[in-house]
């Protein structure tokens, strides 16, 4: 989704966080503010949703409250996931994996084309969240 303002990408991604219809929600962020955060993290818990925070590469420095962070680089015809914290020990080298672009682009295409059908569907979470927003907006 594409929203207006912060606030509002905040409310959307935390009501997929919490939609039950929703097994995974990502999002491109421009906040670093720790309770907000929190309160995405508890809302990702309550709704058992994998959030995924997507931050430039300049953020890795910023510490965060969350269980894991990934830095996902690309070498050659390959992405290498280097696991910067997590629970348990640390891993010594980064993950590395093998890329078919034309595989992910086809991928892709069918995630948007799911996405965009769950949101014009008012039976879902994401289809009244948006129609709400929509109404709230035009009246």
């Amino acid at each position: 989704m594409c929203c207006a303002s912060l606030a509002d990408q905040l409310w959307a991604f935390e009501q997929a966080l919490r939609a039950p219809e929703c097994g995974a929600a990502f999002a491109w962020l421009g906040t670093a503010d720790e309770r907000v955060l929190r309160r995405l993290q508890i809302a990702a818990r309550d709704g058992s949703t994998w959030g995924v925070l997507w931050r430039r590469p300049a953020q890795r420095a910023i510490a965060t409250a969350s269980p894991l962070r990934l830095a996902v680089d690309r070498c050659e015809d390959r992405l290498s996931i280097t696991v910067m914290k997590r629970r348990g020990a640390e891993l010594a080298r980064p993950v590395m994996l093998e890329v078919d672009a034309a595989r992910i682009d086809d991928a892709a295409g069918a995630s948007l084309q799911l996405a965009a059908a769950a949101l014009r569907d008012p039976r879902t979470s994401a289809g009244r969240a948006l129609a709400f927003r929509v109404k709230r907006h035009v009246a």
